[in-house]
């Protein structure tokens, strides 16, 4: 039989490291100027078509005030713009925050409307499903580490007509300015962004619908991140011969702006990585990521400029491993068959993953991480790729008042172990034969 008995758990007290550091965030709220005190973001993985919503209930029930939900691209195969698809991510609409604290929403990925395409017809549904990541986050100014900055905010957002410029004087682009109250002399003033930084963004709602029973294509570019402001355009896909498709209704629209070139790693088990690219084109471009990863994480971005914006175009990811991806500038095919995007764009990007080997300082970001490999709860619906086992939940901590001996009948493995929050676990457990 194998137990943990007192000889046993302090071997286990010599694999672990004393932090005293863990009993306080390491996320600051640059509004408030404090640390970050509960749990103010959540993340995980799910496998998405383009023919069914997808519900996700969060398991994080500490979420305040407003909370926005980003989703990242989805992995679709080909090197050359020909060889691949366009394709939304789309979410219904705002998370619903539930009695117990929880949010529910629900996503999707669509494909171009092609009653609207002169040129293209969509060949079917996406099959099999694609694995996507999401994340839940509250709005808001924060650092990881001091030297990084996240903002997240949300507003409205529209589109005037099919102008193949925006700007600020013919309705086709909105200032998305910074939250305030970074600068506490200052606190009217908008959080800045210095050195530059990057930019993603997603839609919350879902208003526009072109034909009854069609979820309408709709993506978002970026034209500037700049000091206090970024800028942002709806890109419907190409329709020439339909005018009215570039009038839209009113969406809301998150956004979120940081700084580039950061690797975060969260005693969560989260890893986050940002990055800006240049000179991006249908011409595929190969990513490196800054850690190697358990399995692929997930690759939010965004084409940063308006270069060009004669052409509908997005940004795909293609070729995702545990260390590296691919992108290229994506056009569709509605009004012209040529999908080659050769004006060089700037692009964004954010990898949210997982890795039990990065090396590095790490950090109690206050994150609630979902493995995509570990549930932890069965879901509501099945899962396209089932475990071959069930998974367990066991008890967070022990009993406050063990007994002194095990028991006569013993577990063949200790369930887990609960230390005061000072202890930082740095290698797994491993029962001890007596």
């Amino acid at each position: 039989f194998m137990y943990l008995s007192f000889t046993a758990l302090f071997s286990v007290l010599i694999h672990l490291f004393y932090t005293p550091a863990l009993c306080q965030s390491a996320v600051t709220d640059l509004i408030l100027h404090a640390p970050v005190n509960h749990t103010f973001l959540e993340t995980g993985f799910i496998s998405l078509d383009d023919k069914n919503w997808r519900t996700i209930t969060t398991r994080n029930q500490e979420f305040i005030g407003d909370v926005v939900v980003f989703i990242s691209l989805p992995n679709i195969a080909g090197e050359t713009s020909n060889d691949g698809y366009p394709a939304a991510t789309k979410l219904r609409n705002k998370p619903l925050r539930n009695p117990d604290g929880s949010l529910t929403f629900d996503l999707k990925l669509v494909q171009p409307n092609d009653s609207f395409c002169d040129h293209y017809t969509v060949s079917g549904f996406i099959y099999p499903p694609l694995q996507v990541s999401w994340v839940v986050v509250e709005e808001g100014a924060y650092s990881f580490t001091g030297s990084d900055v996240f903002y997240i905010s949300s507003l409205n957002i529209t589109r005037q007509d099919d102008a193949t410029d925006a700007n600020n004087f013919n309705g086709n682009i909105i200032r998305a300015f910074y939250p305030t109250g970074c600068d506490s002399s200052n606190p009217s003033d908008y959080c800045r962004l210095e050195n530059g930084g990057g930019t993603i963004a997603q839609l919350q709602t879902n208003n526009n619908v072109k034909e009854e029973g069609k979820d309408m294509f709709l993506l978002v570019r970026a034209k500037n991140v700049a000091r206090f402001f970024a800028q942002y355009i709806l890109v419907p896909h190409d329709a020439a011969n339909y005018p009215s498709y570039y009038e839209l209704d009113v969406e809301k629209l998150a956004f979120m702006v940081f700084t580039t070139g950061t690797a975060i790693l969260c005693d969560e088990g989260m890893i986050i990585e940002t990055a800006g690219f240049t000179d991006v084109t249908s011409t595929k471009v190969n990513i490196d990521f800054v850690h190697e990863y358990d399995y692929n994480p997930g690759v939010y971005g965004i084409i940063g400029t308006v270069t060009s914006l004669s052409d509908s175009t997005g940004l795909r990811v293609f070729d995702r491993t545990t260390t590296s991806s691919s992108i290229i500038t994506q056009e569709d095919k509605c009004d012209d068959e040529e999908t080659d995007h050769t004006t060089s764009e700037t692009v964004y990007t954010v990898v949210v993953g997982e890795s039990q080997s990065a090396e590095g300082v790490s950090h109690l970001c206050q994150v609630r991480f979902n493995s995509a490999t570990i549930t932890g709860s069965p879901s509501f619906d099945p899962t396209f790729n089932p475990t071959l086992s069930p998974t367990l939940t066991p008890t967070t901590c022990p009993s406050a008042n063990p007994t002194s001996e095990p028991s006569v009948t013993p577990t063949g493995e200790p369930t887990g172990i609960c230390l005061e929050s000072t202890f930082s676990i740095k290698a797994r457990l491993k029962p001890i034969e007596e």
